[in-house]
């Protein structure tokens, strides 16, 4: 099986929920993977990968921080409401 045809075939159902298909696969396919050193994805397309999808998961990280600190901005939540929402690790411990 022609591995682009494989990747086409695991992606397309995540695509269908996430209601968005993506031009360029593999940065699906580098989000899925598990967040950890020896995932064994070294490649996604012309990039390399080093430790798992760490690199691509504080970018993912990073931008749910601020959509959540924009959506409370123009909501008109307080600051400390903003530094909850954007940091939901701090508030569970």
């Amino acid at each position: 099986m022609n591995s682009t045809k494989g990747l086409e075939a695991d992606i397309h159902p995540v695509e269908m929920i996430i209601d968005h298909n993506f031009s360029d696969k593999t940065w699906l396919s580098e989000a899925l993977q598990l967040q950890a050193a020896g995932s064994g994805l070294t490649r996604a397309g012309d990039r390399a990968v080093r430790d798992g999808n760490k690199r691509l998961a504080l970018v993912g990280d990073t931008l749910l921080k601020l959509i959540l600190v924009l959506d409370g901005y123009n909501e008109g939540a307080s600051r400390g409401t903003q530094t909850l929402l954007s940091s939901p690790s701090k508030s569970l411990r």
